[in-house]
């Protein structure tokens, strides 16, 4: 298939998931949302989705409330929770972490990744996907299409190796093949 083709059925589909369960209307009674990652930029290889939800106040005890609500509406096959705000060891984003895995709409299901954060960090998120956004042309749109199709069945991939690492390599080295992409990463793969 057509990874150009691919990509707009994926976020076809993320939209099916998100307006079917009502997804983004719960997430406006907890902040302002921002789909965000692949989906903003036309780069899904995967059914894995990114939101930003800015959030007036963060509060852990809120946005447990917001899993609750979202969990009674999806029925996550599995959903974790992780507070950067308070205890910022892995992720660069200070705020609340919500991953859910659902097999709604597909088998295999859906993975998708909700921030709770404050306004300024959400700003700082945008701007860095919109930084990524105007430097895509058809030709760097297409090596990271294809590229990300492959890597993201790699056993490290989101372990050790990510989307972002496909975007620098791409955008920032040069880099247009698989092959020129596993040289870049080196040591991470």
């Amino acid at each position: 298939m057509d990874l150009v083709a691919q990509d707009r059925l994926l976020r076809d589909e993320a939209d099916r998931l998100l307006d079917r369960h009502d997804f983004l209307s719960i997430l406006f009674d907890y902040g302002r949302p921002h789909l965000s990652g692949s989906y903003a930029l036309q780069l899904m290889t995967w059914r894995d989705l990114d939101i930003y939800l800015e959030m007036a106040e963060l509060s852990a005890v809120r946005f447990l409330e917001l899993a609750g609500a979202l969990a009674a509406a999806m029925t996550p096959r599995k959903a974790s929770f992780t507070d950067h705000l308070h205890f910022p060891a892995t992720e660069n984003v200070p705020g609340f972490y919500l991953g859910i895995h659902t097999d709604l709409l597909s088998r295999g299901g859906w993975k998708i990744d909700l921030w709770g954060v404050d306004a300024s960090t959400c700003a700082e998120r945008l701007r860095h996907t919109e930084r990524i956004a105007a430097a895509l042309n058809d030709e760097t749109r297409a090596a990271i299409l294809s590229i990300k199709n492959d890597v993201c069945r790699h056993p490290r991939y989101r372990e050790a190796i990510t989307s972002q690492h496909v975007y620098d390599a791409v955008l920032s080295a040069g880099v247009r093949t698989l092959d020129e992409f596993w040289r870049y990463v080196g040591p991470l793969s």
